[in-house]
């Protein structure tokens, strides 16, 4: 059995958003660093999939929906990916991943640390949602990210965001910025 620590991102896609990114970056560092990771996707595409380290494991869980429902089809598999693998820390990205994340670890019973990371403003990412589905997944963030081990977030605007819009308590949530890597920066500019 491995000593390494083992960490597991779990993402929809890797396509080309910050979130995306950052997901990448910080997989990459930790391989490079000696931990054994894993990441999880609901699809395998986008442009940093790329990027990714060969020493980074990509799981893909075949016919799982890509919108209606995803959260309570995607909880079953990452129940049982906690179970099997006992990954040290499960990082879910996102809200829905999120939700499934806390699922999934309360149900399967795993002592895995759960970091949920939420990248956007709640108040203005979920305005297109109606009145009650909005109602609804705040109920959700609210009951449910509690029962994480940290919540970390990429600003301080969108920890008070958070805890005022879903009534987390705030000292759940830790801010931590994106990473930047400054040899990709050089090696662009020249």
């Amino acid at each position: 059995m491995s000593t390494r620590k083992k960490i597991t991102f779990f993402i929809s896609s890797l396509g080309g958003g910050g979130a995306e990114m950052m997901t990448t970056k910080l997989a990459n560092n930790l391989a490079k660093h000696g931990y054994d990771v894993d990441i999880i996707l609901v699809k395998k595409q986008g442009s940093y999939l790329n990027e990714l380290s060969n020493n980074v494991h990509v799981v893909v869980f075949k016919g799982l929906p890509k919108k209606f429902m995803r959260t309570v089809f995607h909880t079953l598999p990452i129940m049982q990916y906690l179970r099997r693998e006992k990954p040290d820390v499960f990082i879910p990205i996102m809200t829905n991943n999120n939700l499934v994340g806390v699922l999934a670890k309360i149900l399967s019973g795993s002592k895995t640390k759960l970091i949920l990371n939420e990248r956007n403003y709640f108040s203005l990412g979920y305005q297109y949602l109606s009145k009650t589905k909005r109602a609804v997944l705040t109920k959700l963030i609210h009951w449910l990210y509690p029962k994480a081990d940290k919540i970390v977030v990429a600003s301080f605007g969108v920890a008070d965001d958070l805890a005022q819009t879903c009534k987390i308590p705030r000292d759940m949530i830790e801010v931590v910025r994106n990473p930047v890597d400054i040899e990709f920066i050089e090696k662009k500019a020249k």
